[in-house]
């Protein structure tokens, strides 16, 4: 949506304003980067959403197994299991990280074993387990080394 009056969209200024978050869901990836970035410039001023995280980005082990919705979840990666058309990240024994094949490809997953991660999608929960589909790099970020 963009405004008549300046020709500027509106997710530009929710995202720098810290009133929303990024989520890049393919194939609606062209902005991703740049929306990053404007989250990112929010989340160093700690603006509106970003003034306070803790009240609603959620630790893994918070989470209750009929947690469903748009998450945006911090846990640490306790295994890593390559399947034929995607890899599956576990984080903290809980919740099943899915990255396909092609996007696992340009990531350096290997390298997240043991590290605490920041991870934004829509969680589903199928047959008692809670899931997580990666759709974009920008939706994945490395809190510490752990």
């Amino acid at each position: 949506v963009v405004r008549a009056s300046d020709g500027v969209a509106i997710s530009n200024d929710l995202l720098t304003s810290g009133l929303a978050v990024q989520s890049a869901v393919a194939p609606n990836t062209a902005c991703a980067e740049y929306f990053s970035e404007l989250e990112q410039q929010a989340k160093e001023h700690k603006l509106g959403l970003w003034s306070q995280p803790q009240l609603w980005q959620t630790d893994v082990n918070g989470l209750s197994k009929k947690s469903q919705g748009f998450k945006l979840v911090v846990g640490s990666v306790s295994s890593m299991k390559q399947h034929k058309k995607y890899t599956e990240l576990t984080i903290d024994n809980k919740l099943k990280l899915r990255v396909r094949k092609s996007l696992a490809e340009t990531l350096p997953l290997k390298q997240l074993a043991g590290k605490t991660i920041a991870v934004r999608g829509w969680m589903s929960n199928y047959k008692s387990q809670l899931r997580l589909r990666l759709h974009h790099p920008v939706n994945l970020t490395i809190v510490s080394n752990n």
